[in-house]
């Protein structure tokens, strides 16, 4: 474990308002979603471009939410799997 607050839950008020993607707490319902703050809104929110494939958008502002943190880096992968097979 690292030593920094990065892995900690911070008030929303902290949060970056640069459309940076983080993880976003929900207290109504008690469950997390990635999000960032839309200008749409002037408040958080998810956006799914596409998500099925028919050239429709789905995006939304999320209640109630009052917690966040960064996401954590995304997983390395083993460079043996890179490699063309022998």
């Amino acid at each position: 474990m690292c030593d920094c607050d990065c892995h900690e839950w911070k008030k929303i008020e902290e949060a970056p308002k640069d459309g940076t993607r983080v993880l976003l707490g929900l207290s109504e319902h008690e469950y997390v979603m990635i999000g960032f703050y839309g200008p749409k809104y002037s408040r958080y929110g998810v956006s799914f471009g596409d998500a099925w494939g028919d050239g429709t958008t789905w995006d939304a502002e999320l209640p109630n939410v009052t917690h966040w943190m960064p996401l954590p880096a995304p997983p390395e992968l083993e460079s043996k799997s890179l490699k063309e097979p022998e």
